[in-house]
């Protein structure tokens, strides 16, 4: 991905000559893009007028994340606060726009699933937002034993791994999954149908995976 900034202008052109992971219609158009040639991002949604480099990037339903020297910020449609920004705000935001509520975190990854995000830092910890719907960001049963199924538009941490360092980890529409630096599987979520190899149906915080 590249982004050359023009000194004369409010907008920078992206180009994107064979960036893997992009899918493409039949004749070449990223199908990211709502046409053709919308391929023009403004300014103010850029790190640093342009100094920061993207580092990872991350595509739900209809939500994109993109890490930019350790900070993400968002874009697409806000379904169940999956930007971070709360649900009142639920318009498209059609450019890359800072996470101000994650500014204090230094971000190592990012991932989207259906209508939740998560990230993990560089100290291993893994913090989640969006739709918590059968558990999938991870932040355990309430008082009462109950599930929450809350929408958050802030950052949560997800319970029960702070003895890990996280290194990696993925979304599915319903269910969530992270691989420490030991090499553990943990999942959570809607586990139905031996998604993640299990066959309890629901978690409210992550469970090991045995894969031996």
């Amino acid at each position: 991905f590249k982004a050359a900034l023009p000194s004369q202008t409010d907008e920078v052109q992206a180009d994107f000559p064979n960036l893997s992971g992009v899918v493409t219609s039949e004749n070449g158009t990223p199908t990211s893009f709502y046409s053709p040639r919308s391929r023009h991002i403004p300014r103010s949604g850029l790190p640093y007028e342009g100094k920061g480099a993207v580092e990872m990037v991350a595509c739900g339903f209809r939500q994109t994340l993109i890490l930019c020297d350790q900070r993400v910020f968002a874009c697409g449609k806000n379904v169940k606060s999956s930007l971070g920004v709360p649900s009142d705000s639920s318009g498209i935001q059609s450019y890359p726009a800072l996470l101000r509520s994650l500014t204090n975190l230094r971000v190592r990854g990012i991932t989207c699933g259906l209508n939740h995000s998560l990230l993990w830092t560089m100290e291993g910890q893994m913090f989640g937002w969006g739709d918590n719907r059968y558990g999938k960001l991870g932040i355990g049963l309430l008082k009462n034993g109950s599930l929450s199924e809350s929408i958050f538009t802030q950052p949560v941490k997800v319970k029960g791994l702070d003895a890990y360092e996280v290194i990696q980890a993925d979304c599915g529409p319903d269910h969530s999954a992270a691989v420490t630096w030991c090499g553990k599987l943990f999942t959570w979520g809607n586990c139905a149908h031996g998604r993640p190899g299990i066959d309890k149906k629901i978690f409210a915080s992550p469970v090991e995976i045995l894969t031996h």
